[in-house]
């Protein structure tokens, strides 16, 4: 029994850690934003879905240089 147990807990331990793992992509840069400036303007572009159950979507993203932004999508056509 105690070895049944060991066995379970050591397949939770493997499954909590192995899917915490960050999901960046690799090759994707890393860019520390450090002020408003660097991210002001209007962004588009695609979404992509985690995990790809459903469409894609196309998103608008404006931001002000007060802060203020919009953001609109299409959430492609299955909602």
């Amino acid at each position: 029994m105690k070895a049944w147990r060991l066995l379970v807990l050591g397949w939770l331990t493997t499954t909590i850690f192995g899917c915490s793992a960050p999901q960046i992509p690799t090759g994707s840069p890393f860019v520390p934003i450090t002020t408003l400036e660097q991210i002001v303007g209007k962004w588009e572009g695609l979404s992509k879905r985690i995990p790809d159950m459903r469409n894609h979507a196309q998103v608008l993203l404006t931001i002000s240089d007060t802060g203020r932004f919009n953001f609109v999508s299409d959430r492609g056509n299955d909602l």
